[in-house]
């Protein structure tokens, strides 16, 4: 099992200053152990971040449907496993009532850390909560996952 994050920032640089805060990363940007960063470090894709396409949406009834666009934003994953994601979830709840998964920002110490100090943001795509133009994303705000851990 592993704790996947996703995160969306006005810069690649913004990020790489808040993963090194959170530990993610050394301080040459290097992913810590138990840490894995999708785009790899270091790769062409990286640079620029995963692309996000919104989805189309329906205009006013008409059955005319807007062209995607793709989001300014740097955004990237970031996936804790091993004794790293034990220490993220250590004496947290990680179901609702329901049996489902709570969101990150509610089960780990670092989503819980990072929710405190933040705002809620919704770009008109997804929601999250953002500290210091860097947001953790709300996984289950995405209608449609583009990319996802193997």
């Amino acid at each position: 099992m592993s704790i996947n994050f996703m995160f969306r920032s006005l810069t690649r640089k913004e990020f790489e200053s808040m993963a090194r805060t959170a530990d993610f990363v050394d301080d040459n940007n290097v992913p810590l152990l138990g840490i894995d960063i999708d785009p790899m470090i270091g790769t062409p894709e990286y640079e620029t971040g995963i692309p996000i396409v919104e989805v189309p949406a329906e205009i006013d009834g008409d059955q005319e449907i807007t062209p995607p666009t793709l989001k300014s934003d740097w955004h990237c994953n970031v996936r804790v496993s091993g004794e790293r994601e034990q220490q993220e979830i250590d004496g947290l709840e990680q179901y609702d009532e329901a049996g489902n998964f709570l969101p990150v920002s509610q089960r780990t110490h670092f989503g819980i850390t990072f929710s405190d100090g933040g705002t809620v943001v919704a770009d008109g795509t997804t929601e999250g909560v953002q500290y210091a133009n860097v947001a953790l994303i709300d996984e289950t705000t995405i209608e449609t996952p583009q990319r996802q851990w193997q």
